[in-house]
């Protein structure tokens, strides 16, 4: 962040400047007067020059102290400005300039290695395109990209950058979206299927209908979110916070106490005890304890953000190292969520396509990923069906409505035992098919089944390996979570080797089945499409959605998002998060431990201003670069 608060990369590239101008003209004026002061008879330019010197690299330092003295607040700047002025009291001008100019260095350091862990976010900002080529009369204008509507056909040249969210109307080519998502591999795209904003096109011109208004597509909620997440605390960093907002006038007492107590109790000399009570508040400055956690934070967030993980804050992060389970949805998480009918079965002298044209009708009003498939494959196979009245959803069930003046109900083998819809011939249909991995939906009227529709989903490449991967993390349990028949979900679950499946789950079941893993392990994760596992993802401890698999909903719904279901950046999360918590600790521990022995050195008489303003901000840079170590995380 720039000194005058602003984010924008240019404020902060103008106060690095500043700082950086300041702190030249500070050590030229700082080292004239040091050599005047060397001859005795130009010892008064000497400190005229280091005056000078003084006021140009302690300037904003003062300037935050004393603000922060009128907020009857004691701080790092107003410590640093007691100690720069005493020394020169005592007649230290030379040091009192070396105090200066070594905490003007070390801010412009702090800045300049704060920057580096900015630059995630810097280039997302970088990557969001201002202008676009909208329709107008059949030809592409150049437009501003916020006067775009939702409606409004553009063109996405060749290498270009698509300006927002939107579907694909014309044309065939290849999207590029490793700076938003990670996806390495640019992947192939026609007509009908998604466009996100700042995703570069390949070598095909595509015409996209703009699906979403300028300030609310996926990239502009990709960076609220990054930003919002590196504005958060986790509770460590509020209570160091807080512990130096206590700690500091408390030095500030001690110091007084030091200065005064020895030479009227014991006879010592006041300058020199004075001298070390200003020691002592130099070395007692809590800037790198402050620093101890945020550093690390953000760039632990914007590392995230680069690899296509959302975390909405260092609280999820931190929550995330005592995840002893994973919980995970089938559809769509586990497997890729491309549904296709491979089967239909009809019973009772109905035709199967008549089976699956029913099915459409009532599906049709359906938002479930089945009934998506079930309407897509009549589509294609030029199948029509009636129109549904009377529509009804029962959630993680199925549904039913009037077709062709005919109750008809669609869903689960669960939905039609609760109704009373089975007989023995689907039983035994059921137990002839559902040793297999497809998912089984059950066609039928309020009297008698009608037919089981057969629908296959391919288990997501990589699954087997990330779960091994999980388990060689740490956790303890990987669990299946399903609305699946139990035989179905056995067949998944065999093939990725999962500890527990729990099948037949209706949503609500899902959300008391993560309510029990958290009382048998003490912290769970949920991960899922963030739309029907909404429940399950908020009683979890920490609630992991696969963006791009499931709706939109998936940026608001979960803790953390894997953009384009990278499924596989678990385990790469798992040790971010713990090293990320190890970093913080670390930095805490090697800040108490140079305070701790320098303040004993202080107090013993044995150390000097200048070196124990360079032990505290050497203390601060070692935790900054000792914090920027997790972009290195593998």
């Amino acid at each position: 962040m720039s000194k005058n608060g602003c984010d924008c990369p240019a404020c902060g590239d103008k106060g690095k400047n500043n700082l950086f101008v300041h702190l030249i003209i500070a050590v030229t004026l700082v080292g004239l007067g040091s050599i005047l002061q060397l001859a005795d008879e130009w010892q008064l330019a000497g400190k005229a020059f280091i005056t000078a010197g003084m006021l140009v690299g302690g300037f904003s330092t003062a300037r935050k102290g004393f603000k922060a003295l009128l907020r009857r607040q004691l701080d790092m700047n107003f410590l640093m400005v007691v100690a720069a002025v005493g020394a020169a009291i005592l007649g230290e001008w030379i040091e009192a300039g070396i105090i200066v100019i070594l905490f003007a260095a070390a801010e412009y350091l702090e800045e300049l290695s704060l920057v580096r862990s900015q630059q995630a976010t810097r280039a997302l900002l970088k990557l969001a395109p201002r202008e676009a080529f909208r329709f107008r009369d059949g030809l592409p204008v150049l437009t501003a990209v916020e006067d775009l509507a939702v409606g409004d056909r553009v063109l996405i040249k060749p290498g270009g950058m698509a300006p927002v969210d939107g579907t694909i109307i014309a044309g065939n080519s290849t999207l590029n979206c490793a700076n938003i998502t990670g996806e390495s591999e640019p992947v192939d795209c026609r007509a009908g299927d998604k466009v996100m904003a700042g995703s570069i096109n390949g070598a095909g011109a595509l015409e996209v209908c703009v699906d979403s208004a300028p300030g609310d597509s996926t990239f502009d909620r990709i960076l609220q979110l990054v930003e919002a997440a590196q504005r958060s605390k986790i509770p460590i960093q509020t209570f160091v916070e807080k512990f130096s907002r206590i700690y500091t006038p408390t030095v500030v007492i001690g110091a007084v106490l030091l200065a005064a107590l020895p030479p009227l109790l014991f006879g010592g000399i006041w300058r020199e005890w004075i001298y070390n009570a200003l020691a002592l508040m130099v070395i007692a400055c809590p800037c790198s304890l402050i620093l101890a956690a945020p550093v690390t934070l953000t760039a632990a967030l914007t590392a995230a953000a680069k690899r296509g993980v959302l975390i909405k804050g260092g609280t999820r992060l931190e929550r995330l190292t005592q995840v002893k389970a994973f919980a995970f949805d089938k559809t769509g998480t586990i497997t890729e969520g491309n549904l296709t009918v491979d089967q239909v079965i009809s019973l009772n002298g109905i035709s199967p396509v008549e089976a699956l044209a029913l099915a459409a009708a009532v599906e049709a009003h359906s938002e479930h990923p089945i009934g998506r498939a079930i309407v897509a494959h009549c589509a294609a196979n030029n199948i029509e069906y009636g129109s549904p009245t009377n529509f009804i959803s029962f959630p993680g069930c199925g549904a039913a409505a009037d077709v062709e003046d005919r109750r008809i109900f669609v869903g689960s083998h669960t939905l039609f035992e609760e109704h009373n819809l089975c007989d023995d011939n689907i039983h035994q249909t059921l137990e002839q098919v559902e040793s297999s991995a497809q998912t089984t939906m059950l066609v039928g009227t309020q009297d008698y089944p009608l037919g089981v529709i057969l629908i296959s989903d391919r288990i997501r490449n990589g699954v087997t390996e990330t779960l091994s991967d999980l388990r060689r993390e740490g956790v303890e349990q990987v669990v299946l979570l399903t609305g699946d028949h139990h035989r179905t979900a056995q067949a998944i679950g065999s093939q990725i080797n999962v500890q527990s499946i729990y099948s037949e789950l209706l949503p609500a079941q899902k959300t008391e089945r993560i309510i029990n893993l958290k009382r048998e392990f003490g912290a769970v994760a949920m991960v899922g499409d963030g739309v029907n596992d909404a429940p399950a993802l908020a009683a979890a401890d920490v609630g992991i959605a696969l963006h791009g698999v499931g709706a939109d909903a998936a940026l608001e719904t979960a803790d953390i998002v894997l953009l384009n279901g990278r499924f596989e950046r678990l385990p790469w999360l798992l040790r971010l998060a713990r090293r990320t918590k190890g970093i913080i600790i670390s930095n805490i521990a090697l800040a108490i431990t140079v305070k701790a022995m320098f303040l004993g050195l202080a107090a013993a008489g044995m150390s000097s201003l200048w070196l124990a303003l360079l032990a505290d901000e050497g203390a601060a840079l070692m935790v900054i670069f000792n914090g920027l170590r997790v972009w290195k995380t593998k």
